[in-house]
């Protein structure tokens, strides 16, 4: 111990400044890489909290002509399925939450709690396990006006009273509350709210999830079964075969990997942010093996002194090895603290994940013990290398660096430039991506557009976007069902005698069309009058299902029978994630189904005009005001995107300056070791500038031996993390160049301040320190 300590004192005497580099490289990569593995672990579980998870499986129909995928179910299919396949030993339907207001019939004074209701098939209880706090779930989902509540709802609408038996008033409807369970962990892809009996609805509703209990063991077999005759009709498995472009196949992915390898492919970001965290350690190591080889010559009389008088090898090696443990230590302590105040910054809402420490206990632990044995490991290399000269060979004076340490030492430098540029690269070509999709041509006008959302208010959409009108509040006002996005519902429909198994439905208002500037390129727009179904579809639609114009005037059967009234370009209402869809839309009679009012405003005076639409709003409902500016809206569907850039440009950002030190450190001891050749050098002639190239010169190959190792590496994760929008931007070259610029100028400016230093030095005196 007591060689331990006056090693670290030597250390840090001899070379204060390597010591701080050392520590604040450290310090700043396992914050990082604590946050990212934090990160990591959330993503990895989830959906692995439920007791039965690895036998939960979740329906999707993947259509083969377009390549997308459909999530939803009919109830009739469902059913069909559990009876008809053994295997299945239960299945649950869910439709997707939706946002109610619940008051307490019995308080005095009426109190609403916004809250999530979601309707569910007697199986939720069995497949999915939730844990039940209180109460009997016993038929819950059997019959109407039973409810099942999370304990933090419960905990919102009734405080410390008991729930178990209380009405809960949901518009029209009142609801017993026969049972409370622990609410479900935020990974995972159950919300938590109210969960009550599903309506029966018919076969053409396809608005339903539908999670299905297999072993594991049997999962291919039902995959296979759920596309037999008996489920489809021989008559749709001839076509199938006879037409493998059409068709459409049933699949069941597990529950466990949807949320990597779903919808969004998270797992590409996952496993980026694990990579990009394993390369700050890697640098911040390197940084330390280097200056711990660097730095050999300088030690290597101490060393060997401490051997004449008898201090057996092995000892010496274990010190040097405990140096690195106590910088780790010293680093990890430091970057708890960090950690502590990182969940409190800006940085910390590109996570989703809870940063606390109280929370992942056992996930730091296991990250701090892996990162100890890491410097253990690490610091294997510089104590066998300092320790390995002869006492006789060490005491005869000054000498520099083996060729072997040399090459070592340079390698791992330009694995450190090679890790900048290519981050460097990857962030930016995120930041382009982003830019063209918050930039791209939708189709449609999205600028000084705002909605309002009417659910659960009683506001007529009419009379509201009247009044705003009347006063100069607005300059048009349309509604549809859903925002953009987000629209979420489905029919299956026959048409011309030919059966469509799937397409979007968006419910608007006549004026909808013209609101938004799409063009009608067959038929008519749509008429004012509302006395029937009125569809218009989009040209995917028709091309896909292989329709003509000569459909325009036809009648089709929607919720009612209605009229096909025209057709309208394509144009983008749903993430650029995927192509676009088959797609109607439809005007009903009745205003049941239009819950956001659309708002079309000059763009001036906004203050003004945006207090004037609050002060008519509260004119209809007390509800809270809540104007959402369109464009600010479908920017968020790439909220995942834009925090993976934002990351991975800090941690790029965070891996230059930790290189940079370490090249500066490096520089640093070059000229220390080199004082002697430059001094004689420059009394031989030698000019400042040649001074300088000698000193800088390796660094200029290590750089453009790591442009060529990084450029392609980053161009294959670029395409591949592209892979997953089916519009993306193209990929520069001058990307890749101006990478390479930006770590080649940060490098020349670190390292020039000291070269310059070394090459103007009074040679007289540089032979006086020799």
């Amino acid at each position: 111990m007591q060689l331990l300590i006056n090693n670290l004192r030597q250390f840090i005497h001899s070379s204060k400044l390597m010591f701080l580099f050392i520590i604040l490289g450290f310090t700043v990569a396992f914050t990082a890489f604590l946050v990212i593995a934090i990160q990591v672990k959330y993503d990895f579980s989830y959906n692995k909290n439920f007791e039965k998870s690895d036998e939960i499986y979740r329906f999707n129909r993947y259509h083969h002509a377009n390549g997308n995928s459909y999530w939803t179910i009919n109830q009739d299919l469902a059913k069909e399925m559990e009876a008809k396949i053994p295997e299945i030993k239960s299945y649950a339907l869910l439709q997707e939450g939706k946002q109610v207001d619940v008051s307490l019939p019995a308080a005095s004074a009426k109190k609403e709690y916004p809250s999530l209701l979601m309707e569910a098939t007697p199986g939720f209880l069995e497949v999915f396990t939730p844990e039940i706090l209180s109460g009997n779930t016993q038929k819950i989902f059997d019959e109407k006006g039973k409810a099942l509540i999370s304990e933090k709802t419960a905990g919102r609408i009734f405080g410390d009273a008991n729930p178990i038996g209380q009405a809960l008033q949901i518009g029209e409807n009142t609801l017993s509350v026969m049972a409370v369970y622990k609410d479900f962990p935020k990974n995972c892809s159950l919300t938590n709210g109210i969960y009550t009996y599903m309506e029966p609805n018919s076969s053409n509703n396809w608005n339903y999830y539908c999670y299905f209990l297999i072993d594991p063991q049997n999962a291919p077999n039902v995959a296979h079964k759920i596309n037999s005759a008996d489920i489809l009709g021989e008559e749709t498995v001839q076509h199938y075969n006879s037409h493998p472009e059409e068709r459409v196949e049933f699949q069941l992915p597990a529950l466990e990997d949807l949320y990597l390898h779903g919808y969004n492919k998270r797992i590409h970001t996952t496993l980026g942010l694990l990579a990009v965290g394993v390369i700050l350690l890697a640098i911040a190591f390197i940084n330390y093996i280097n200056f711990s080889i660097s730095m050999a010559p300088g030690r290597i009389k101490n060393i060997n002194i401490h051997k004449i008088f008898g201090i057996e090898r092995s000892r010496l090696r274990l010190a040097i090895l405990s140096e690195g443990v106590a910088f780790t230590a010293l680093a990890l302590v430091l970057s708890l603290v960090c950690l502590h105040f990182f969940k409190s910054t800006s940085l910390a809402s590109n996570f989703v994940a809870d940063l606390s420490i109280a929370g992942n206990g056992q996930m730091i632990a296991a990250t701090v013990a892996g990162i100890v044995l890491l410097s253990f490991l690490t610091g294997i290399y510089p104590a066998l290398y300092i320790t390995s000269f002869g006492e006789a060979f060490a005491m005869k004076g000054s000498f520099t660096l083996s060729p072997k340490g040399v090459v070592l030492r340079n390698s791992l430098i330009v694995f450190q430039f090679a890790a900048s540029i290519a981050l460097i690269c990857i962030a930016s070509m995120i930041t382009l991506q982003n830019y063209y999709v918050k930039n791209y041509s939708w189709g449609f006008q999205k600028e000084n557009i705002a909605y309002l959302s009417l659910l659960n208010t009683q506001v007529d959409d009419e009379l509201l976007g009247d009044e705003l009108k009347q006063n100069g509040a607005i300059i048009d006002y349309t509604s549809s069902w859903n925002l953009p996005g987000r629209i979420g519902m489905s029919w299956s429909r026959e048409l011309e005698g030919k059966y469509i198994d799937y397409f979007t439905v968006w419910p608007v208002t006549p004026n909808f069309l013209d609101f938004f500037g799409v063009k009608v390129v067959a038929g008519n727009d749509f008429p004012k009058e509302r006395d029937r179904e009125k569809i218009i579809f989009n040209e995917e639609f028709m091309k896909v299902n292989g329709f003509t114009e000569d459909i325009i005037g036809k009648e089709f059967e929607g919720f009612s029978p209605g009229d096909i009234v025209g057709v309208v370009e394509n144009i983008h209402f749903e993430s650029l994630h995927e192509s676009i869809k088959p797609m109607a839309f439809v005007v009903f009679p009745n205003k049941e189904y239009y819950n956001y009012v659309y708002l079309k405003l000059s763009g001036d005076h906004l203050p003004a005009t945006i207090a004037q639409i609050e002060k008519t709003w509260k004119k209809f409902t007390d509800k809270p005001f809540d104007l959402t500016f369109l464009d600010a809206s479908m920017d968020a569907l790439y909220k995942n995107e834009t925090n993976t850039g934002n990351l991975i440009s800090v941690v790029a950002l965070i891996s230059v300056l930790i290189a940079m030190m370490g090249v500066y450190g490096l520089v640093l001891l070059n000229t220390r070791y080199k004082t002697k050749e430059i001094a004689i050098r420059k009394i031989n002639g030698a000019t400042e500038e040649e001074i300088l190239q000698l000193l800088n010169r390796n660094m200029l190959w290590m750089l453009a031996v790591s442009f060529v190792i990084a450029v392609p590496a980053a161009y294959a994760v670029i395409q591949n993390w592209l892979g997953n929008f089916a519009y993306k931007a193209a990929v520069p070259w001058w990307l890749f160049i101006g990478s390479g610029v930006i770590v080649l100028l940060i490098s020349a400016i670190t390292v020039s301040w000291q070269s310059w230093r070394a090459a103007t030095a009074n040679p007289v005196d540089s032979l006086k320190i020799e």
